[in-house]
């Protein structure tokens, strides 16, 4: 396989083989655009990036860290059912606060008139804790803030250990959520004892308020989801021995294409649907500022030249990943990374 790219971004082809053992060849380009000017009403304007960078060959952790959430998702996807937005981000407030919402949405314009596509809106909250008083577990926080890390690490989640066994330099988990280990709220039974005090999350669902030690929160972000984290770990299928000896290095039966999602279940297209030039992003409170900013998707596609056994086809790309990347104060550091892609089977 020859794989020529005419264009200055950075973009590469490679084959590969699907659960059905059909040889596909699939093809990544991606675009580095910054933000460079916002009008009165809100909506930035992007330019192109001088310096594209390289495709991110691997997951990128937050701090170079495997242990926290990612930043960004490796590029090397061979193919997604949908779009996914990813927003790297913090909630504002323009005053320090104890709690405060904030949330993105994606409108696309059809005849006339603008739709909603995606919508993600949550509440945050400085620092808090759940505090042992008089006969009963509640939740404390005497803090505010004017800024919040969008990150699973405060969102709900996390593992509890038993302290026992960590004395003695083991480790046994007494309580791992699968959803997001990362995150903090999760708290064993066996560590409730009436003293004490525990971290509590910091992002929750805005028509989801917690309401006691006891519940189960549903991890809320706007971040990468990580491949080993549920549910898009069942979606990998049964892995099993006799898949091993049987079907390996295919994919199993069972694979579901919907584990090269990774955004939030509520920042994902549905299926077979992906975002188009004009659609409009507008992210509420994640900038300092105007509470609502936001920019469209440039006018901008790729188009492939297929040449197998001398036919030739083209096809247009897919803009199937868009990340914003806004954790700067200043908006000369932060950018949007748009992925087109498209995989197609060689005959």
């Amino acid at each position: 396989m020859t794989f020529e790219n005419h264009t200055p971004f950075p973009a590469i082809a490679w084959p590969n083989t699907c659960k059905e053992g059909k040889t596909h060849t699939s093809i990544v380009v991606r675009v580095k655009y910054l933000f460079e000017t916002l009008d009165e009403s809100g909506l930035w304007s992007l330019k192109l990036a001088k310096e594209q960078e390289e495709l991110f060959d691997e997951d990128k952790f937050y701090e170079n860290n495997i242990k926290a959430s990612v930043l960004y998702e490796s590029d090397y996807v061979t193919y997604k059912p949908s779009g996914d937005l990813i927003l790297n981000a913090y909630a504002h407030e323009k005053e320090e606060q104890s709690s405060w919402t904030c949330g993105v949405e994606l409108l696309r314009e059809e005849h006339g008139s603008f739709h909603k596509l995606l919508a993600q809106k949550v509440r945050v909250y400085a620092e808090r804790k759940w505090h042992w008083w008089l006969h009963g577990w509640n939740l404390y926080q005497n803090s505010k803030s004017k800024k919040v890390a969008l990150r699973y690490e405060n969102a709900y989640g996390g593992y509890s250990l038993n302290p026992k066994r960590e004395e003695d330099g083991e480790l046994e988990y007494l309580a791992h959520y699968k959803a997001n280990p990362v995150g903090k709220g999760i708290i064993h039974k066996a560590l409730r004892k009436g003293e004490g005090e525990f971290p509590a999350h910091q992002i929750e669902a805005f028509d989801e308020k917690i309401t006691s030690i006891n519940s189960k929160n549903s991890p809320q972000g706007f971040g990468f989801i990580h491949r080993s984290w549920s549910p898009r770990l069942e979606m990998v299928g049964t892995a099993d021995d006799k898949w091993l000896k049987e079907k390996w290095p295919i994919l199993p039966d069972d694979f579901d294409e919907a584990f090269n999602n990774a955004a939030h279940p509520n920042l994902r297209l549905k299926k077979g649907s992906y975002f188009q030039a004009g659609d409009l992003i507008i992210m509420n409170k994640m900038l300092k500022g105007k509470e609502e900013q936001g920019f469209c998707v440039p006018s901008f596609y790729f188009k492939a030249d297929n040449n197998q056994s001398h036919k030739s086809s083209e096809f247009f790309l897919d803009i199937d990943t868009i990340v914003v990347e806004i954790r700067g104060d200043d908006m000369e550091k932060n950018c949007v990374y748009i992925s087109y892609r498209k995989r197609v089977e060689t005959k």
